[in-house]
């Protein structure tokens, strides 16, 4: 906190240096700027362009003034003052120039105002704005016949004097319609430009992190997310703004329950994987120039102005170690130099539906009480009636007891259970658990500068509650970035970006989510968590009902478990706050090369604190579990203190990161240039957790109690001697060291060839211990071929043609591994002894090396009939080699397994972007297509030279990566099912080729000869979106569709071991075989008593009846907008308003499985659909 406040305190006295007067110098180093150039005959228009490309300055004219085309000959500028250029090519034409920032108007030579008596001579002022009201710098405003003007200064005012009251202005912009006025005696003027009305390429600069690409020049795979594509959704998480605008992403939400708001880095794809690390197939992300490490729910979607995703090795290479899942480079809004000030205001509040418990079928409730009492009838509870310690027993056990007993009789035995089958716990669910969610979100955005400075500051606000009463997440964001120029060629950059996020954690969780297992059961249909009257009950949990009612003869605490009381006597909090500091130098050493040299400082805190008060069940039932009745000593009556339980994780994260680059930008004779940059950086990461468990804690006091963790003692109910529990008690630490040294290259010949080259060397202590295993070089190399410049293409209907073509290496680093052993340190208190003990928890691994990714790339980009027509297409190809993998070891090691390089792995895909423009007047109609096809293949795995059992082969869902040679590494197998035997109802499968219900001898066959049925991949290798968008005049509406084709997934199903045992339901208990003849309608196995054991289950679960196509079309959401018109906003002092509805979650339009069941969530087991959200929203600008 220290640092922080001097870095704060440093960047405050700075910021009011520079605001009181260092930033108004004026741009008079253009005159001095050179060109050089050499040409027998040259266009005035190239001429111009090269002026441009070797200083930065524009040259701009108003109307016919000049003609680009005429040809001068014998050009011989070299190191030429621009002054004297300009002076040679205009000599005799009546022209004269003015300096505005980066830019040079050329003007007619003033003359000589005619005198006249009749004609008053004014001095005129005004301002140019364009329609929005925004200022126009350097717009030109010249009087008519007389050559004299004037260009508008950086907020747009200008002043012209001695013009007759009766003269016409020409008032020009480019990119904006020429507008002439007639003064009419008129001296003050407020001008509007309209902007011309045609169609303007959509400019695209990719950056990589080091540097911008124009796309024109980029010969790698990029993809640019521009800021309109972003704010079409809306939510806190900038990740899934992403998701529909899109291609080669996938993003997997099979592991997501449909109430989580956001997504993980860890859950996106780009171009399948590279690596068979689950923790490793993250893509690195880059936020202003450096990689990000922190919690992406830190930055604010409101702050980024654009996003470009590196998917090649031309692309990403430049990244080395940690590339090879592709890169995602977020850039955040800046100010610009000569901006007027902008203030930009965006709110919107979302509003999410209650989720449709009752949209799929569950198990009911009348069934569920069926098979209690019959299990009950076999005597399967007696283990547990007969059991000391009154384990938990659900109701309907508890009434069947009761009448076995003689306590109540079988009429009033019958009518309580008849009132449990009327139950439904969804009804509660609906009712208590979950909610409307209201989230709000509030931006605001202040951005402006001078000629030598620019700045941004801006602030949010989130609120976002879940569908789950008890949870939400809150956030505030502040960030600045400023930018001044003190003198001449120099650059300071300097900016500020801090969190503070608060997540709560107090939902007792989803329905049908394991968060309800009570007493290792699932919570059984027919509970009730209030009465009629709203007043919370209790639940047997993990003691029978009649045990907690009597326990302790009124000396213990309240040991009932009422669930909906723990919403307000359980608080799970997350605090996050996060400082990132960046400042940087630019200094322009020459016309085209410049130094850079940057820095960035990251810190995070993070606390999580799950606190039980006093009042909670989880403390109630320790405190109770653990009190003596037969000691009158304190200490060990309760040696678990009265009070509340804190458990708190205290996560530190700080990194350092700096990089010198030299920058090269150079272009020579109109038809060459050449840029590149070379340097190196150095980062390191240092991360530290603590995490410790208190008794006795009193929130009010902020006091705790000291317990003894050493010794046993006796447990309530005769159950036994035991250690307190002690929590989690640990302190860890780890330190990264990274070294790198950079360098990239792209050659333009005449606007239609560039060859690119990048390389990098990476250097970490994970890898070997000789130092040349230490560094890894990887490198790209490409070409691009601009065919639509080439003097013989003469295809009007196509205006651009670009092919492309790349290969290069990418790589991936493992920090949890290292060539030495790595021994873990544990306290005692898991032993009986209570001494520390160390593990080896990663044995020596001298040969460990960095996993590598060739990729080849190949692409065309296009724009057809006038731009109505437009794309890209890529096709790639992918090897990943020394892919680290859990090996098994010879067990007289003493180690089961360690991690080597041990698979290889490729793929191949082909990504396609088309944009076609259907209708364009004043209603105009868009479509965007997003079209992916991805397919991996493991070809290389170290194995001990056993083959796996056919149980170990379908046991994996395809939700993990579970890699075999020459399939997908999400690979689904399944048992071939044989239908069900006709006399018992048994699920049938295949020994070799013969029918079989061994299910021991099924589960054991060998994987080659088992006929296992390989289905495919459990992630789409066919995936993409379609926007269509539909204007009129101020009104926009845009539609989102997404489809997922060519993949596969487990549906599940009833398992009556877990039945009997844990209580788990399924809605195909109804459809089970019952006699004879069933097989024909069903395919759900009978139900059987007793159950030895789960293989029977286990076999029908697994087989390839219940394996599902994922196939699905999506609508994702509707969007619809309206622009405020200029007249009504400018009356009220606001330059621009917008107002935005949208609806989220529309829902599956079509789907390949016949059970209505949704593949992308919860592994298409979820207990509910996405809940809708619509959303409404206003954005500002003044």
């Amino acid at each position: 906190m220290q640092l922080f406040r001097n870095c704060l305190r440093s960047y405050l006295l700075c910021l009011m240096m520079l605001c009181s007067g260092i930033a108004h110098a004026g741009p008079a180093w253009q005159k001095d700027a050179v060109i050089t150039l050499q040409a027998r005959e040259i266009t005035l228009g190239k001429i111009f362009k090269a002026i441009l490309q070797q200083t930065g300055i524009k040259i701009m004219y108003a109307g016919k003034m000049v003609n680009e085309q005429e040809v001068y000959t014998g050009v011989r500028f070299k190191a030429t003052k621009l002054e004297d250029a300009l002076q040679f090519l205009f000599k005799g034409k009546g022209l004269e120039w003015i300096y505005r920032d980066e830019v040079i108007i050329l003007r007619p030579k003033a003359t000589a105002v005619p005198s006249s008596d009749s004609i008053p001579v004014l001095n005129i002022s005004g301002r140019v704005l364009d329609e929005t009201g925004i200022p126009l710098p350097g717009a030109t405003v010249l009087v008519k016949g007389m050559g004299k003007g004037t260009a508008a200064d950086a907020l747009g005012n200008f002043r012209v004097q001695g013009v007759p009251s009766n003269a016409t202005l020409a008032v020009s912009f480019t990119g904006f319609e020429q507008q002439e006025i007639s003064l009419e005696g008129r001296s003050e003027l407020a001008l509007a430009l309209k902007r011309q009305v045609k169609e303007i390429n959509k400019v695209e600069v990719f950056s990589t992190g080091y540097q911008d690409v124009p796309k024109e020049r980029a010969t790698g795979s990029f993809e640019f997310v521009n800021n309109e594509e972003l704010n079409r959704r809306v939510g806190s998480d900038i990740l899934s703004r992403l998701e529909g605008v899109t291609t080669s992403v996938f993003f997997d939400r099979r592991g997501m329950p449909p109430s989580q708001n956001g997504i993980a880095v860890n859950n996106l794809i780009i171009r399948g994987l590279s690596t068979l690390s689950a923790d490793l197939k993250a893509p690195l992300v880059v936020v202003d120039n450096f990689p990000y490490d922190g919690n992406i729910k830190n930055i604010n979607p409101n702050d980024v102005e654009n996003i470009t995703i590196l998917k090649d090795a031309a692309a990403a290479s430049i990244w080395g170690a940690r590339a090879a899942n592709g890169v995602i480079v977020i850039t955040t809004k800046k100010g610009q130099f000569n901006q007027p000030v902008k203030l930009s205001f965006n709110s919107n509040i979302s509003i999410t539906e209650k989720p449709d418990l009752f949209h799929l079928p569950k198990m009911s409730s009348s069934e569920v009480i069926d098979v209690e009492t019959f299990l009950f009838g076999q005597g399967y509870y007696n283990s547990i009636i007969n059991n000391s310690q009154y384990p938990y027993m659900t109701a309907a056990t508890e009434i069947l007891l009761k009448r076995r007993s003689g306590l109540i009789s079988a009429a009033d035995s019958a009518s309580l259970l008849d009132a449990l089958r009327q139950r439904d716990v969804r009804h509660d669910f609906d009712r208590y658990i979950y909610r409307t969610a209201v989230s709000q979100q509030y931006a605001l955005n202040l951005s402006g500068g001078s000629d030598k400075m620019k700045y941004l500051l801006s602030a949010g606000y989130d609120k976002t509650p879940s569908i789950l009463k008890g949870d939400d997440y809150n956030r505030i964001t502040v960030n600045t970035d400023n930018s001044f120029t003190p003198i001449k060629k120099l650059t300071i950059q300097f900016g500020v970006r801090y969190t503070n996020a608060t997540a709560r954690d107090n939902s007792p969780g989803d329905y049908g989510s394991p968060a309800f297992t009570i007493g290792g059961k699932a919570l059984p249909s027919y509970s009730k968590l209030a009465d009629e009257d709203g007043r919370f009950l209790s639940i047997p949990y993990k003691y029978r009902e009649g045990y907690t009612d009597t326990a302790g003869a009124g000396r213990l605490l309240d040991w009932k478990y009422r669930p909906l009381e723990e919403l307000d006597n359980a608080d799970f909090t997350t605090k996050e706050r996060e400082f990132v500091l960046s400042t940087g130098l630019n200094y322009k050493l020459t016309n085209y090369i410049s130094l850079q040299a940057s820095y960035q400082y990251q810190f995070a805190n993070v606390v999580r604190s799950n606190h039980y008060n006093a009042r909670s069940w989880y403390a109630r039932d320790l405190i109770n579990l653990y009190t003596n009745f037969n000691s009158t000593v304190p200490a060990l009556r309760n040696p678990i203190p009265l009070g509340g339980i804190l458990d708190e994780a205290i996560d530190g994260r700080l990194a350092h990161m700096g990089r010198g680059q030299v920058n090269f930008n150079h272009s020579w004779q109109q038809k060459h240039q050449l840029i590149g940059l070379i340097g190196g950086e150095i980062r390191e990461r240092i991360v530290t957790t603590t995490t410790k468990r208190s008794y006795g804690y009193d929130e009010n006091r902020l006091s705790t109690s000291l317990v003894d963790y050493i010794n046993t003692f006796p447990q309530y109910g005769n159950r036994g001697p035991a250690f307190i529990p002690a929590g989690s008690n640990d302190y860890a630490k780890t330190t990264d060291h990274f070294v790198s040294f950079f360098g990239n290259a792209a050659y333009t010949y005449d606007s239609r060839y560039t060859i690119s080259m990048s390389g990098r060397r990476d250097a970490a202590n994970q890898f070997g211990v000789d130092v040349n295993d230490q560094w890894k070089p990887f490198w790209s190399a490409g070409g691009s071929w601009n065919i639509s410049n080439e003097p013989f293409f003469k295809v009007k209907a196509i205006s651009y043609l670009k092919l492309r073509v790349t290969y290069g290496y990418q790589g991936n680093v493992n920090n949890t591994l290292s060539p030495n052993t790595i021994i873990s340190y544990a306290n005692g208190n898991s032993t009986s002894n209570n001494i520390p003990f160390a593990n080896i928890a990663t044995p020596a691994n001298p040969g460990l090396s960095w996993e590598t990714v060739k990729q080849l790339n190949a692409g065309i980009d296009f724009r057809i009939i006038g731009n109505v027509l437009s794309g890209s297409m890529d096709v790639y190809q992918k090897k990943a080699d020394n892919l680290i993998l859990a090996v098994p070891m010879d067990l007289t090691t003493g180690v089961n397994n360690i991690m080597k390089n041990s698979a290889g792995m490729k793929g191949s895909g082909l990504d396609v972007l088309i944009s076609s423009i259907n209708f364009r007047r004043a209603f105009q109609w868009k479509t965007d297509l997003a079209f992916s096809y991805v397919s991996n293949k493991v070809t290389d795995l170290v194995s001990n030279g056993s083959l796996p059992r056919a149980s170990d082969v379908v046991i994996n869902a395809g939700t993990s990566i579970r890699p075999r040679i020459d399939r997908t590494p999400y690979a689904l197998f399944s048992y071939p099912f044989a239908g069900l035997d006709p006399l018992t109802g048994n699920p049938q499968g295949y020994s070799g080729k013969k029918l079989s219900t061994n299910y021991v001898e099924l589960g054991n066959q060998r994987s080659d000869t088992a006929n296992l049925v390989y289905h495919g991949t459990a992630i789409p290798t066919i995936f993409g979106n379609l926007n269509n968008t539909f204007s009129y005049k101020g009104i926009s509406l845009t539609i989102n569709a997404s489809y997922r084709f060519n993949y596969y997934f487990r549906k599940n199903t009833i398992s009556y071991n877990a039945l009997f045992a844990n209580g788990a339901t399924h809605p195909d208990f109804s459809k089970r075989w019952k006699q004879p003849g069933d097989e024909k309608v069903t395919n759900v196995p009978s139900m059987i008593y007793p159950i030895s054991n789960a293989l029977r289950d286990n076999f029908y679960g697994n087989s390839s009846v219940n394996i599902l196509r994922g196939d699905n079309i999506r609508l994702n959401y509707i969007r619809l907008g309206y622009d405020i018109s200029q007249e009504l906003t400018r009356k009220i002092r606001i330059k621009y308003m917008q107002l935005y509805a949208s609806i989220d979650n529309l829902g599956i339009l079509w789907r390949k499985n016949k059970e209505g069941l949704d593949p992308d969530y919860d592994a298409g087991n979820t207990a509910y659909m996405p809940p809708k959200k619509m959303v409404f929203g206003l954005r500002m600008d003044f």
